[in-house]
C-alpha cells in the first residue's frame, strides 16, 4: 500500500466520523435545568455517596450514604427525614409525615435510647 493510500483512508475515515452523529449522551437542558431520572454523586474511589432520584411513590428522594457505603440519611419529598446508624440500618432519628402502612409517624420519632436536648459530643 502507497504512502498516498494510506492518507486517503484517513482523510476518508476522518470525514466518515465527521459525518456520523456522536453516540455520547447528553442530557437535555432546558431553561437552565439539566433533566435525568437519577444522578448520582461519587467519591473519588468510586462509592455513590448522593443519589438523587424518586422513591416508590415518585416523588423525590435523596439519599446519603458515608465512603463505606452505609446509608446514614434520607430525605424524601413526601415529607420524611431519616438519620440511621454507622451500621446503614438501625433508625436513629426520623422526623415528618408519613401514614403509610407500616410506617406512619406524624411529628418526630427517636430510637428508644434518644433523647432531646441541646447537642453535645458523645461520651
Amino acid at each position: 500500500m502507497t504512502l498516498a493510500t494510506v492518507a486517503g483512508w484517513v482523510v476518508i475515515t476522518l470525514l466518515v466520523m465527521r459525518a456520523l452523529p456522536s453516540q455520547t449522551a447528553h442530557p437535555q437542558v432546558g431553561l437552565g435545568a439539566i433533566q435525568a431520572n437519577e444522578f448520582d454523586v461519587v467519591a473519588q474511589n468510586g462509592t455513590v455517596v448522593a443519589p438523587l432520584g424518586t422513591g416508590p411513590n415518585g416523588n423525590g428522594m435523596l439519599r446519603l450514604f458515608d465512603s463505606a457505603g452505609n446509608k446514614r440519611a434520607d430525605l424524601v419529598a413526601g415529607g420524611m427525614l431519616t438519620i440511621f446508624d454507622p451500621d446503614g440500618v438501625t433508625r436513629r432519628f426520623r422526623a415528618g409525615y408519613d401514614l403509610l402502612a407500616g410506617t406512619q409517624i406524624n411529628g418526630v420519632q427517636l430510637d428508644p435510647n434518644g433523647g432531646i436536648g441541646p447537642i453535645r459530643p458523645p461520651p
